[in-house]
């Protein structure tokens, strides 16, 4: 690289022996039913933890992520807001870095304008990373480079047929 130049490593990967152990989990609970729409609670978690067989961490895994997301839907109308805390992941694999933990809070509404002879429209508004952290990706190989993107909206009109 040239002087004072911002490089990207070479890698070199191999495959081994390795045992993985994790679980995923998801419940619901419906908070609400009635004429006034249907609210639900979800639950959520996963982690994955892997260890090659002659030591060492296998790089690039997810940290333990956990979180709520608190649902609307009424007729053509639905709604959530989607709360993740992601652990910091301290168990990089030889020549990664460890990545700090975050709080990942989306939101969303779509409403259905149309369903006509299987064709759908939807219009629909997204707010995404809306406590604007700094998240850094422990899978991705760029991630000492590039976060993930920061706080974002979106609107649109999706068309399906």
């Amino acid at each position: 690289c040239p002087v004072g130049a911002t490089c990207l490593p070479i890698l070199e990967s191999r495959q081994a022996d390795a045992i993985f152990k994790g679980f995923e989990a998801q419940t619901i609970f419906p908070l609400m039913q009635n004429s006034y729409g249907a609210i639900d609670l979800t639950l959520f978690g996963d982690y994955t933890r892997g260890t090659f067989d002659l030591g060492g961490d296998v790089p690039r895994m997810p940290p333990l992520r956990y979180g709520l997301q608190l649902s609307y839907e009424k007729d053509d109308w639905s709604t959530n807001a989607r709360l993740t805390r992601g652990e910091a992941q301290t168990n990089a694999g030889a020549n990664e870095t460890n990545t700090g933990s975050y709080l990942l809070l989306n939101v969303g509404t779509q409403y259905r304008l149309s369903d006509f002879h299987g064709t759908e429209i939807l219009l629909f508004a997204k707010g995404k990373n809306l406590l604007d952290e700094n998240i850094r990706n422990s899978t991705s190989y760029l991630r000492n480079y590039a976060p993930e993107p920061g706080r974002s909206a979106e609107i649109g009109l999706r068309i399906s047929y």
